[in-house]
């Protein structure tokens, strides 16, 4: 079982994401990945190579028994290889999340939400500034998943070319809110946040620049006429 979600800390407030649940469905499953990638809201299942369901219902007791969804269930094989190969190359520009990352998140999470049960009972100043900690300790630990091992340039990297597949050719300042539309948080302009040593936030600009010289040094996209295009 392969599951790409968006861990953000905005949903945990919300109650629209559990990370407890995806450990408990994981560990139940025995073989299984979770990648985490930010504002994904599409719901799609698919099954094998066989069948696809693409909808507007989520994974929860609301959404299979409660609410009234709309969607749609594919069967042919063809059509399900496509959308299968299309959140595959998705998924992969997120950040892998191993158990034991996700239990760490999950008791995270637990913080998060307590602190936010201690707010809503109290006005008090000490409790907001707990709380917006909580949070910003989660969203560094998202942003460490999706870093480590000094991977930033060849996520910017693979996004580019994820782009190009899906658009055609394009030019640095069209691939720029393409790729923050992706990426939020590590193209944050109104931020510059040091994790670790390193700044994110107002730097991805020059992180662009460097995946793109370095896909052009490996001869796998070339600029013709102000555009960037797949060799």
């Amino acid at each position: 079982m392969r599951i790409l979600s968006d861990l953000s800390p905005t949903h945990l407030l919300q109650a629209s994401t559990d990370p407890a649940a995806l450990q408990l469905l994981l560990t139940s499953v025995g073989r299984g990945s979770l990648r985490h990638l930010p504002r994904l809201h599409a719901k799609v299942y698919v099954f094998d190579s066989t069948y696809a369901i693409v909808t507007s219902a989520n994974l929860t007791a609301g959404g299979i028994y409660r609410n009234f969804e709309y969607g749609i269930g594919i069967a042919d094989r063809a059509t399900v290889s496509r959308i299968r190969d299309s959140v595959e190359a998705y998924a992969e520009l997120g950040a892998a999340v191993e158990l034991e990352q996700l239990a760490r998140y999950c008791t995270l999470a637990l913080e998060v939400r307590r602190r936010v049960a201690a707010q809503m009972s109290t006005v008090a100043r000490e409790a907001q500034v707990q709380l917006e900690q909580s949070i910003r300790e989660t969203e560094d630990e998202l942003l460490r998943l999706r870093v480590r091992g000094g991977r930033i340039t060849p996520l910017f990297g693979q996004t580019i070319l994820y782009l190009l597949r899906q658009h055609g050719p394009l030019s640095t300042r069209e691939l720029h809110p393409l790729i923050q539309q992706i990426h939020p948080d590590l193209c944050d302009d109104s931020v510059d946040r040091v994790i670790d040593g390193v700044h994110y936030g107002k730097r991805w600009k020059h992180w662009v620049r460097s995946a793109q010289q370095r896909l052009k040094d490996e001869n796998r996209i070339i600029l013709v006429d102000g555009t960037w295009r797949l060799v």
